[in-house]
């Protein structure tokens, strides 16, 4: 399977909305709605009722409007990047990168995108409770889980909470209706815990970031990388990528 490896990623932003032409993918992003993610997602042509890479306040949802305004966005390579201003029952100040072709160097990538979260706050001790929720239509979920150098893969049958853990987490959605894999991989420590709502046509995988309390003007990041892949492989190729995500590099933070 040819990989897209030196395809020419354009983000084309114009006020607060890009559009994303990368290959064999194309989509929308509205950074004022960062909750709404990459959406209108076409892929080799045809549409895909996917929204993934969603960003929002995980005690609100995000059907709910983002909280907080704009400050600046702006394109720099594979990245588009959107810097926010606190409010006052909201006092953070987050960044969200989205890196398109971030796992294009893993045999078997039709496709990729992957979202940083980078927050501060000027109070001591507060607690940004921000998510990171993907919406894909599935025929059969798999949980997949790295144990040194073999992954343990699980059956997803209903929804469940899954708490983190020391070792990378990875679900694989095989999408309804095509020969095609939707994988989304959260690295161990960047999570404190992933919920699954299945059962009907639609898997909705919500990751809680920054359990912990953010203390006054430390940064704490975390990423999340979505893959679009061929069904026949897919556990292989979401293995390579759990243990691809260790060497990447890191978007220039501000």
């Amino acid at each position: 399977m040819r990989n897209v490896v030196n395809e020419r990623v354009v983000w084309s932003l114009r006020g607060n909305v890009a559009e994303l032409n990368c290959g064999k993918i194309s989509g929308s992003l509205d950074v004022s709605r960062p909750n709404a993610g990459l959406h209108k997602v076409t892929f080799d042509g045809a549409h895909q009722p996917i929204d993934f890479l969603r960003s929002h306040r995980s005690d609100m949802g995000a059907e709910k409007s983002w909280p907080l305004p704009v400050a600046e966005s702006y394109v720099r390579g594979n990245d588009l990047v959107a810097t926010y201003l606190a409010v006052d029952d909201w006092p953070f100040s987050p960044q969200l990168y989205w890196r398109a072709n971030s796992l294009c160097a893993v045999d078997g990538v039709l496709a990729s995108a992957s979202l940083l979260v980078s927050v501060q706050t000027h109070l001591l001790d507060t607690v940004p409770q921000i998510a990171v929720t993907s919406l894909v239509p599935n025929e059969e979920l798999l949980l997949l889980k790295m144990s040194g150098t073999q992954p343990k893969t699980a059956r997803i049958d209903s929804s469940q909470t899954i708490p983190s853990t020391n070792e990378d987490c990875c679900v694989v959605s095989r999408i309804r209706g095509v020969p095609l894999s939707y994988i989304e991989i959260m690295p161990a420590g960047d999570f404190h815990a992933a919920s699954i709502r299945s059962g009907g046509p639609c898997m909705t995988l919500e990751w809680r970031l920054f359990a912990e309390f953010l203390e006054k003007g430390v940064i704490r990041r975390a990423r999340t990388h979505g893959a679009i892949v061929p069904r026949d492989n897919d556990v292989e190729i979401a293995a390579a990528c759990c243990k691809a995500i260790d060497g990447l590099e890191l978007p220039l933070t501000t």
